[in-house]
């Protein structure tokens, strides 16, 4: 997963838990809970909940520019 999923995904698992977002991003449940874990432990998931609308908007918008160039 790129920065921008793994920020939307820190941001909004709480409220659409494992399954909705194993669908969104074409994964078993397991695997984002897996994530999760990994992501609270290295210290990921609060830095990236914690993030201003502003600073998650520019990553949102530096990976659509990504994607437009490769």
């Amino acid at each position: 997963m790129n920065l921008a999923d793994r920020v939307y995904l820190a941001r909004y698992y709480e409220i659409d838990g494992p399954t909705k977002m194993g669908s969104l991003f074409g994964r078993d449940r397991k695997h984002i809970a897996v994530l999760i874990g990994i992501m609270k432990e290295n210290g990921e998931y609060e830095r990236y909940r914690n993030l201003t609308e502003e600073q998650y908007e520019k990553i949102q918008e530096n990976a659509e520019e990504e994607k437009v160039n490769d």
